[in-house]
């Protein structure tokens, strides 16, 4: 986050629409969950949604929710940051946490360049590095042995031009709605993928496409190499070519991004002493950013709680 902060007017989301389908991705309850919320959407067969947006082979009935969108992420971070500056955050750039120490009530956090930095509360939020840094948090044994198990895999995304010209907008993204290119989630039997119209980083010009938890894991994002496994691209190229016809099956661009995981899919937001873990996980955390960042502000002053479904390692810490 080197550019200047400044307050963002650009949109943050969007709309697109989005469709969930595929034997394992059950969208007949994910229907059922919007309904009781009260959230349009439509539950469609698989000749119905093929009529509807030729560009897919469907192979199960599709949920169709019309309000989805695309967050655009390098905006919303940093927007978010500068209303955090605006209202008194101190934002420092390029500090690497090595560890922390207990320091009176509070702690003292200790940089990779030997900066220290004192804290009477401290909320780690440090995504795929987590893994690594655990050791250097002096967190109690029986905290650390509740903490569910956090995997980090170096994943690939694909950029693949649209076949149909008819399916993009003018700024060569996809159009939105029906008969657009919605974002999508596919669990089939061999494989989950999703996909979502590309972005600036690939010059707005065709569908991302990846496969769920399809790279290798590694210890830490300390280990990430920036290098695309041919392996990978080949099974997303063979879904391609399988499952999305509206697409030309060679990518045109690709790169690589962290999934931090825990078991479950579920957050991790836990706290001890004065020290709160929050590790959003699993490929959706940024969706949540602001729920979560309300939450982990909440257990961190004590002014509010979070569901007890996402604080593991609590339990286990009170009894050892």
């Amino acid at each position: 986050m080197g550019q200047t902060l400044r307050r963002v007017r650009d949109p943050l989301i969007t709309p697109c629409g989005a469709v969930d389908y595929g034997p394992t991705r059950n969208p007949g309850l994910l229907a059922s969950v919007l309904a009781d919320e009260g959230l349009e959407h439509q539950l469609l067969s698989a000749a119905e949604a093929r009529q509807r947006w030729p560009q897919f082979a469907f192979d199960t009935d599709v949920l169709w929710h019309p309000g989805a969108g695309v967050i655009d992420a390098e905006t919303a971070v940093n927007a978010m940051v500068s209303l955090a500056v605006e209202r008194g955050a101190r934002l420092l750039n390029s500090w690497e946490l090595e560890s922390l120490s207990r320091q009176g009530g509070g702690y003292r956090l200790h940089s990779t360049t030997g900066q220290t930095y004192d804290a009477g509360n401290v909320v780690v939020s440090a995504g795929g590095w987590l893994p690594a840094l655990l050791d250097g948090l002096s967190l109690p044994a029986g905290f650390v042995a509740g903490l569910p198990e956090i995997t980090v895999r170096q994943e690939q995304a694909f950029h693949f031009r649209y076949r149909d010209h008819t399916f993009s907008n003018h700024d060569g993204g996809a159009a939105s709605g029906a008969g657009g290119w919605p974002t999508f989630i596919h669990k089939a039997a061999g494989i989950q993928a999703y996909g979502l119209p590309g972005g600036r980083d690939a010059g707005f010009a065709g569908q991302k496409v990846a496969e769920y938890n399809g790279g290798r894991r590694i210890p830490s994002a300390a280990q990430q190499t920036g290098a695309v496994d041919p392996a990978n691209r080949r099974r997303v190229v063979e879904y391609v070519q399988r499952y999305l016809p509206g697409l030309d099956p060679e990518p045109y661009a690709e790169t690589t991004c962290l999934f931090t995981n825990t078991p479950n899919e579920d957050f991790l937001i836990d706290r001890v002493d004065n020290l709160t873990v929050l590790s959003p996980c699993s490929g959706h955390g940024a969706k949540f950013a602001p729920l979560l960042g309300r939450w982990a502000a909440d257990l961190a002053d004590g002014t509010g709680s979070v569901p007890g479904r996402f604080r593991t390692a609590s339990p286990a810490a009170a009894t050892t």
